[in-house]
């Protein structure tokens, strides 16, 4: 689902008709934190709500809708200009929301929405505006606008964003790409002891508290953690976790000699400069046998041309999708290499769909994988 921003005027205005009394700056007593339900009371605004449960241990009942999910029909919303609330000696000095409008089913089949919104709250605890010690997630059923529901409340702990390169079987690299993601727990969980951490990976919700994260105003203690990591495309057309060693610095060239030359073109790459040589095996003017050549290397056979799309997480409103290419030669061993370059993918997909071909010069198919990544970068396959 694309994300679209909804003008902070009218959301704003659609919370003030619920009569929500949230511009009064009230002290709660500290002794009421334990009394806060799930479900919050018309007179509090949204933000004052989540203002409160972020500062306030919390015993959700709210039955945990993810585990029946069948797909994330997803919006992202940015709520802006949300009041700041003062409690106890601390007090949110910024604050911005995000909404999901979501699809689940029911165990009979039955298929509903939700609205949810998660609330990102920078709290000041030292008396000092100008920074925030605390970063608070609150996540809302807010589908009933004069009922939202508390779902969860969350402490933001680690920060982590992940470089990738693509590196290919002569130690070329390419396709460099970067995600993000947040590791928060659950508050009410660690009020008895019990540490459970979640992971929030949205884009656009990364992307803002990185910025916070990275500007003067933040004195909480939370660092950004940065993995750099080589991945590489593997015989299974996917993307494996250990970056090559140069196989194809010595590889044996293919003995080509017993077939018919056709002719070669060169290309330039992102990656390098190629030669291509065509052949045809029967001595028929078809080409039947292609040959790549690297830079100077070795002339290796092309078995595979693969159009890949990796996607990373998969439920969140807009997965990160990397496209990239892996061409696969085999060598006069019959050993297998991996080239990941874009425009070479792009030049032997011409070649395979050229009607002098006899298309069965080598497999070229599109694929497709799904990703998920452990809290250190590494890349997990989930297809």
């Amino acid at each position: 689902m694309t994300i679209r921003p909804v003008a902070s005027v009218s959301l704003v205005n659609r919370y003030n008709q619920l009569n929500f009394e949230g511009n009064k700056k009230k002290k709660q007593p500290q002794n009421n934190h334990n009394g806060v339900s799930n479900t919050i009371s018309h007179k509090l605004a949204v933000p004052l709500a989540a203002t409160i449960i972020a500062m306030s241990p919390m015993s959700s009942t709210a039955s945990n809708r993810y585990f029946d999910r069948i797909e994330d029909n997803v919006e992202l919303y940015e709520i802006n200009d949300l009041e700041n609330y003062e409690q106890s000696g601390r007090k949110i000095i910024n604050t911005k929301g995000y909404r999901f409008e979501k699809t689940y089913q029911k165990a009979n089949g039955e298929i509903y929405t939700k609205n949810e919104t998660r609330l990102i709250n920078f709290v000041s605890t030292d008396n000092d505006d100008s920074t925030f010690e605390e970063i608070n997630v609150a996540f809302f059923d807010d589908t009933d606008k004069s009922n939202p529901k508390l779902l969860k409340t969350y402490d933001l702990k680690d920060f982590a964003v992940y470089n990738y390169t693509i590196v290919s079987s002569d130690n070329s690299a390419s396709n460099k790409f970067s995600l993000q993601q947040m590791f928060i727990n659950d508050t009410d969980q660690e009020d008895k002891g019990n540490f459970t951490r979640d992971v929030i990976s949205e884009k656009e919700i990364c992307k803002f508290v990185h910025s916070e994260l990275e500007s003067p105003r933040n004195n909480s203690g939370i660092k950004i953690t940065t993995y750099d990591r080589k991945i590489r495309p593997a015989s299974s057309y996917d993307l494996q976790n250990v970056a090559p060693a140069n196989t194809m610095k010595d590889a044996p060239p293919c003995d080509y000699s017993k077939y018919k030359r056709l002719g070669s073109q060169d290309y330039k790459g992102k990656n390098g400069n190629y030669n291509i040589t065509y052949y045809s095996i029967t001595g028929a003017d078809e080409i039947e046998l292609v040959s790549l050549k690297k830079d100077g290397g070795p002339a290796l056979t092309v078995r595979a041309n693969i159009p890949a799309k990796a996607t990373f997480f998969a439920k969140d409103s807009a997965p990160q999708i990397i496209e990239y290419g892996i061409v696969e030669l085999k060598d006069g061993d019959e050993k297998k290499h991996y080239i990941s370059d874009m425009d070479l993918t792009n030049a032997l997909t011409i070649i395979y769909n050229d009607p002098a071909s006899c298309y069965n010069v080598f497999t070229c198919k599109p694929g497709n994988k799904e990703y998920d990544v452990t809290p250190k970068g590494a890349i997990v396959p989930l297809n």
